[in-house]
């Protein structure tokens, strides 16, 4: 949810929106939960497997399109190309509007083509001060596990960098950039593509890696 508190002639106005993802949409339909949250799940196997071979039907029915947005756009807020973007970790974009009244309003996912099959983008992009450009990435319980990318000051997403260097899937939730580098910790928390099927646990220390870090030129 979303919070908007607007000062005017000495009143204050506080409005609170959900943001209208096209999960929440879908479900406010339904009357129920539906599509499965990656990072947690629903609760035990029994009813993540029902939930999920619903929505899987609904997917095969077309009445659920993926490329529209799976997730819940709740773990930040960020300006790229002078818009405003709800993010988070395993879904695209979602753009917002905060009216002259204060209304807070959904407009749609970043869906216009430019991410190239891509369907998340991390909560926690960089934007470069100087030129306002923007940096981020996603990653992938399937190879390939980490992609880099950018934004123009217009917003306009450049081609992506795929990064090989990571052999299994890594749970990498931030990153830095300095004026002539990105930095991509690949640190000990793996992630499990099976148990992210079978909605159990999916993520975990892995013991016997060692912490090291990812660094790229800036392109």
């Amino acid at each position: 949810m979303l919070h908007c508190l607007r000062l005017l002639d000495s009143k204050a106005t506080l409005c609170s929106r959900y943001v209208k993802t096209n999960k929440y949409v879908f479900e406010e339909r339904a009357g129920t939960r539906l599509i499965p949250y990656f990072i947690s799940a629903f609760n035990g196997v029994v009813g993540s497997a029902v939930r999920g071979a619903l929505a899987a039907a609904k997917m095969l029915a077309w009445q659920f399109d993926v490329h529209d947005g799976i997730g819940v756009a709740n773990t930040n807020l960020s300006y790229i190309g002078g818009k405003l973007y709800a993010l988070c970790e395993y879904d695209l974009p979602y753009e917002i509007r905060v009216t002259s009244e204060g209304d807070i309003e959904t407009l749609g996912c970043r869906n216009d083509g430019s991410f190239d099959g891509v369907i998340n983008m991390t909560a926690h992009p960089k934007v470069d001060p100087d030129t306002t450009e923007a940096f981020a990435f996603c990653y992938s319980i399937l190879h390939q596990f980490l992609t880099y990318f950018r934004f123009d000051p217009h917003g306009y997403k450049l081609p992506d960098v795929p990064i090989s260097s990571l052999h299994s899937p890594t749970f990498i939730h931030d990153f830095a950039i300095t004026k002539n580098y990105v930095i991509f910790p690949d640190i000990q928390i793996g992630a499990d593509p099976l148990g992210f099927l079978m909605m159990k646990c999916k993520l975990d220390v892995v013991v016997n890696v060692v912490l090291h870090y990812v660094v790229l030129d800036f392109v």
